[in-house]
């Protein structure tokens, strides 16, 4: 390589380093939040704790329904079985069915997690009355670094079964990041009734929206902000959980500003 053109690029490279925009890119990457502060930042308890709470009808952020709605919604986008399937059509049950009665826990009332027998569920909302069923329950699982176990999955399902015979409706939902779900719900799970979401989609359909609601409370506006620079975390150099609208539109003014510099430093790192 010519000297010149040596240069040339440490120049560039320079001037991306420098751009205010990557300086504020960088500096979201490296936002401090309250679940780093006590070492929490990817422990799944606190992940399920956080998802109870922003859920919960009755939760701090003052939003009512609205999160769990938003979650119903994506999950009817998302559907891939036949009513006669899924036994329950998603968007009727979003339209027609009565959530004044819901809850969600563990809540800021009821820290522990609902268990049944040997079964402890992360997050669990029920109280959803829709005819012709007694009620209507979401069953929410969450991982982040363990692994999936169809034979834990096995054991909601055959609970699923059972309930439903009883007549109460169980919808499974699996939360993971997204490297974690990649297949068919019955190659992960072992069973087709499963939703496998990742928290990018939490982030994109619930948490946004929500963080826009003009009811959201400030202190629920905080809890979630800080939720979000947990998701953006990288934790010992790994993939972030999910990344916002904004470092996705810093990213692309870059790339569309700084390109030979981007390409430079791929070079340079590979």
């Amino acid at each position: 390589m010519k000297i010149t053109d040596e240069v040339e690029r440490i120049n560039q490279i320079l001037a991306l380093l420098h751009d205010p925009l990557f300086v504020e890119f960088e500096l979201e990457q490296e936002a401090p939040s309250i679940f780093n502060a006590v070492g929490r930042t990817h422990t799944e308890t606190w992940h399920s704790a956080l998802l109870g709470w922003l859920f919960d009808p009755k939760s701090s952020h003052r939003l009512g329904i609205f999160p769990l709605t938003r979650l119903l919604l994506f999950l009817s986008t998302r559907d891939t079985l036949s009513v006669n399937k899924r036994g329950i059509d998603l968007s009727e049950l979003l339209a027609k069915g009565d959530f004044s009665e819901a809850q969600v826990r563990p809540n800021e009332r009821e820290l522990t997690e609902v268990t049944v027998g040997n079964m402890r569920f992360d997050v669990l909302a029920d109280r959803i009355n829709f005819e012709p069923f007694k009620e209507v329950q979401i069953l929410i699982e969450t991982k982040v670094k363990a692994r999936i176990d169809p034979i834990q999955c096995g054991k909601y399902i055959a609970y699923i079964a059972q309930r439903k015979v009883e007549g109460v409706f169980t919808i499974p939902v699996f939360v993971a990041p997204t490297s974690k779900i990649l297949g068919t719900p019955v190659e992960l799970f072992g069973d087709e009734s499963w939703f496998g979401i990742d928290y990018q989609s939490i982030y994109d359909e619930v948490i946004e929206p929500c963080l826009q609601h003009p009811s959201i409370s400030a202190f629920g506006k905080f809890t979630l902000s800080e939720y979000v620079k947990t998701l953006k975390y990288r934790q010992q150099g790994g993939e972030p959980l999910a990344t916002t609208q904004k470092e996705r539109d810093i990213v692309n003014v870059l790339l569309e500003k700084h390109e030979p510099a981007i390409r430079a430093l791929y070079e340079i790192l590979y």
